[in-house]
């Protein structure tokens, strides 16, 4: 029994991931759409530059916003809404849910999407930390009329490596299994002939990118977010791709 509720607690969203994830790579390939999303903000200093990148290529993207970092600059995650820019939630302390208990896991989404609508920061989607999801989080976002997703294509600006990501139960499962990616270096990370395999599957599948905007280890890794953006877009616009936000996606 306690099996089975565990497999149940850990595997549902790992379902849902895999089959919402399908659904977003056929919709995003027939319709050539690209959304751009903007993890761990909002960080003065970081989230500006972004925001200035996008106004540069006239495009618009999706914010997930840590809900601690919102109370502590609201004039920004308000500078990004003025903006024209969607904000969505990524929880209040950027827990992760397969690392705490219940209890605290669910918490921590709930406080999140309480943070932006108590500054009335409407939020309708949801991404959680890491990608890692319980039934928790999966309930805590249906009950706040909120759309759980997470993202076909990683722009690698963390120090791993970037590409399409598999979207596949069995390949999903594998990487649980095995502790996920490996860090890669920062040489590789900030040469530009590593992103190209992340920009050829965009060329040709479109997709919802992953990106951050918030604190960084390495200071360089701020650049590589700015320089992967401005690649994403040249190179997509000029494939007749369109960048829209997630309520475009649909």
């Amino acid at each position: 029994m306690i099996v089975v509720a565990l497999g149940l607690w850990f595997g549902f969203p790992v379902a849902i991931r895999s089959v919402t994830g399908r659904r977003i790579e056929e919709l995003c390939r027939r319709r050539k759409l690209i959304a751009l999303t903007f993890d761990d903000g909002p960080v003065p200093g970081m989230t500006e530059r972004v925001l200035e990148v996008l106004d540069e290529l006239g495009v618009k993207a999706t914010f997930f916003m840590i809900g601690s970092l919102v109370e502590e600059n609201e004039d920004l995650a308000r500078q990004v809404v003025d903006k024209g820019h969607q904000v969505a939630s990524h929880t209040q302390n950027h827990l992760n849910a397969w690392r705490v208990g219940p209890i605290r896991g669910v918490g921590d989404v709930r406080s999140g999407m309480r943070s932006m609508k108590d500054r009335e920061l409407a939020v309708s989607w949801f991404r959680p930390p890491r990608g890692n999801a319980t039934l928790g989080t999966v309930l805590s976002c249906w009950l706040h009329g909120c759309k759980m997703i997470w993202w076909t294509h990683d722009s690698g600006d963390t120090g791993f490596g970037s590409g399409k990501t598999d979207m596949g139960i069995r390949e999903i499962l594998k990487k649980v299994a095995t502790g996920g990616k490996k860090s890669v270096s920062t040489e590789d990370v900030m040469c530009p002939e590593k992103r190209e395999g992340l920009l050829c599957s965009l060329e040709e599948t479109g997709g919802v990118v992953l990106l951050h905007d918030g604190k960084r280890t390495y200071e360089g890794y701020q650049e590589l977010t700015l320089e992967c953006t401005r690649d994403i877009v040249r190179r997509a616009k000029d494939k007749g791709f369109r960048f829209i936000t997630l309520n475009d996606l649909k």
